[in-house]
C-alpha cells in the first residue's frame, strides 16, 4: 500500500500491464508497478523506481495474478508473447503446462547475469520434469537469498 501511495504521488500512473501466456497458452495481463515510463531509459529512473527493480518489491502486484490462478509462487517465468512467438511452438508447450511463476529456477540459477532464451527455457524444462513440493519449497526459500544478493550486487535497477 505504501508503495502504491508513493508511485501515485509520483507518476500517478501505478501499474504496468502486459499480456502473457500461461498454462495452456491462456492468455493473461501479468501486472507490476510501473517503474520505467514509456521512452524512459534505466539509467534515467528515480531512486525509488530502481529501489523496486533492484529489490523485485515491482513484482508485488503479481500476487492478484496468483490470488485470480493466473500464476504460482513458483513456475517457468512467462515470457513477452514476441518473444514466444519466436519459437517453436513444440520446443515450449512443457512450459504451459504448468502455471507460470513470479519465481523459478531460472530465477535462482541466474548468477546476477543475464540469460539467454535457450536458457531459461532449459531451467523451465527442467522445473516442469523435476516438479515437487520439496523443489517449490527449495525455489521459495532460495529467491529470498538471490534477491537479497542481487539487491546487493545490481546497482543499476536493470532486470537480469
Amino acid at each position: 500500500l505504501i508503495i502504491l501511495i508513493i508511485i501515485f504521488v509520483k507518476q500517478k500512473k501505478i501499474f504496468y500491464v502486459q499480456s502473457r501466456y500461461g498454462k495452456n497458452f491462456r492468455k493473461f495481463k501479468m501486472i507490476k508497478f510501473l517503474t520505467i515510463l514509456p521512452n524512459q531509459n534505466v539509467s534515467d529512473i528515480s531512486n525509488f523506481n530502481r529501489f523496486l527493480r533492484r529489490s523485485s518489491f515491482d513484482e508485488i502486484p503479481q500476487i492478484f495474478n496468483v490470488i485470480k490462478k493466473e500464476m504460482s509462487l513458483v513456475g517457468p517465468r512467462p515470457l513477452l508473447i514476441k518473444n514466444e512467438l519466436n519459437i517453436n511452438k513444440k520446443d515450449i508447450i512443457f512450459k504451459h503446462s504448468v502455471l507460470p511463476g513470479i519465481t523459478g529456477l531460472s530465477q535462482i540459477h541466474s548468477k546476477g547475469r543475464k540469460r539467454t532464451l535457450d536458457e531459461k527455457l532449459d531451467h523451465d524444462k527442467t522445473y516442469v520434469e523435476k516438479k515437487s513440493f520439496n523443489l517449490y519449497i527449495f525455489i521459495l526459500l532460495k529467491t529470498l537469498y538471490v534477491l537479497l544478493k542481487r539487491y546487493k550486487n545490481n546497482k543499476t535497477g536493470d532486470t537480469l
